[in-house]
């Protein structure tokens, strides 16, 4: 781009800010993502689509879909686009299609664009206008899983400020930004999908499902992406040509992955057979690990030795703070669990979980850890939407380990809690319990749009 065009599109976006301050209408938010990557990461994802699915669609509607439509929010950005309302503004939730935004909404929106793909596919499956409408709404969501994978401000935890005091830029730097503008991460890049298979996964076997499961898979793709921003921000300030690839390498592919399974997911779901009950390419999604899913807060302190921080997955702590792999002590014997947390005594971890309707029961398994003290006495308790919904009795060393099975309810968002309590505080280094393979189990009648709050 010359400087003339630098210029006119900086005056077309500073006119267009003070006409909205003026008008009290929302800024309109530049775009500081992917850029050109976006068509990059959704013609890769397209190409790995399967054979029925791209005869399904036909090859002038996927190619709009990683041409024509890869940024449609950007141009409705501002609302001077009122054609691209019906794509770029869901009803009734206000969003932001380039972040993250709270689960509630979250999964509202994404089940709207996945209901208007599927009915735009099924209704006409020969109309050629009927299937391009169904690519703008899928452009759309491919658009808003991309932006916070993307090595930039919709990613990044921590403020450009607080970047540039950990990492100081160079003399010669002083004058770049970290997070804003083109082409300081240089993510008009295409690294790290030459050569690269893959093959889609299914995402849900329902819209619903799939709505839900995707409001966490977008939290985990931005974490997975602000893991990389130093990295790659080192590459470019130490000139490691290498180092800065392998991180926008790694970012670029794992977003391409998540954007390839969204599509075969939304194509998918309109290719089923409306009247089979039980989807066979979904069974694996019938358990889900609590895991897998963010919590709402990594913060929080309690007691030793858990005061540096109050929880750890898929490991435990001993009074000395030392790490050991997570596992439960039962009676006379020991069993490693899957996966779980060590965690703190007292302390609770809470998770805003958009998964109701479609997961009905967590199973989980308790207990102490073989290092406990002879004096721990450890409770756990389980807790929805703020109200008790399963306890243990007090744990103590020798203690078997002890199951606990929690009713979700079908409303689809609510508030998961684990927490843990003692009645023995004199001895905080005694007490040291683990959370065993605590599991989401999804409802076996998982049409949740009959489900209604319980």
């Amino acid at each position: 781009m010359n400087q003339l065009a630098r210029r006119q599109r900086t005056l077309r976006w500073l006119c267009a800010s003070v006409g909205a301050v003026i008008l009290g209408l929302p800024l309109p938010a530049p775009c500081h993502a992917w850029g050109g990557a976006h068509r990059y990461i959704r013609k890769w994802a397209v190409e790995r689509l399967p054979d029925e699915q791209a005869v399904f669609v036909g090859p002038a509607a996927l190619a709009n879909l990683h041409e024509k439509y890869t940024s449609l929010q950007d141009s409705h950005a501002g609302g001077n686009s009122p054609h691209l309302d019906p794509y770029c503004v869901v009803p009734g939730v206000r969003l932001s299609l380039h972040d993250v935004n709270p689960p509630g909404p979250t999964r509202t929106g994404m089940e709207w664009y996945f209901e208007r793909i599927v009915e735009h596919l099924r209704a006409a499956p020969d109309d050629v206008t009927r299937r391009d409408e169904a690519m703008k709404y899928l452009g759309v969501l491919c658009h808003w899983c991309e932006d916070p994978g993307s090595l930039s401000a919709h990613s990044s935890p921590v403020s450009e400020q607080v970047l540039r005091q950990l990492i100081p830029p160079p003399a010669e730097m002083q004058n770049r930004n970290y997070l804003f503008g083109y082409g300081w991460i240089g993510l008009e890049a295409n690294v790290g999908l030459d050569g690269a298979d893959y093959r889609p996964q299914l995402i849900g076997g329902t819209v619903p499902q799939a709505a839900a499961r995707l409001t966490h898979l977008q939290q985990r793709l931005k974490r997975h992406s602000a893991g990389l921003i130093v990295p790659a921000i080192l590459g470019k300030v130490e000139n490691d040509a290498e180092r800065y690839q392998a991180a926008v390498g790694r970012a670029i592919r794992y977003n391409a992955e998540l954007i390839a399974d969204v599509i075969y997911t939304a194509l998918f779901l309109a290719m089923r057979d409306e009247a089979a009950d039980e989807v066979p390419e979904a069974a694996h999604l019938r358990q889900l690990t609590l895991t897998d899913f963010l919590p709402d807060t990594d913060a929080g302190t309690t007691r030793h030795p858990y005061y540096v921080v109050p929880y750890l997955v898929d490991q435990t702590m001993d009074d000395r703070r030392a790490l050991h792999p997570l596992r439960i002590a039962d009676g006379s014997e020991t069993h490693q669990p899957a996966r779980g947390y060590g965690m703190g005594v007292p302390h609770t971890l809470p998770f805003t979980l958009a998964v109701g309707g479609e997961y009905h029961e967590l199973r989980t398994t308790v207990g102490l850890t073989p290092q406990a003290g002879e004096h721990a006495s450890v409770t756990f308790e389980v807790l929805i939407d703020g109200q008790p919904a399963a306890r243990s009795e007090p744990i103590r060393r020798g203690d078997a380990a002890q199951p606990l099975r929690v009713a979700l309810p079908r409303k689809p968002v609510f508030k998961l809690e684990l927490r843990t309590t003692t009645d023995n505080a004199e001895h905080p280094l005694h007490n040291l319990p683990a959370w065993g393979d605590p599991t989401l189990e999804r409802r076996a009648d998982s049409a949740s749009e009959n489900a209604g709050p319980r």
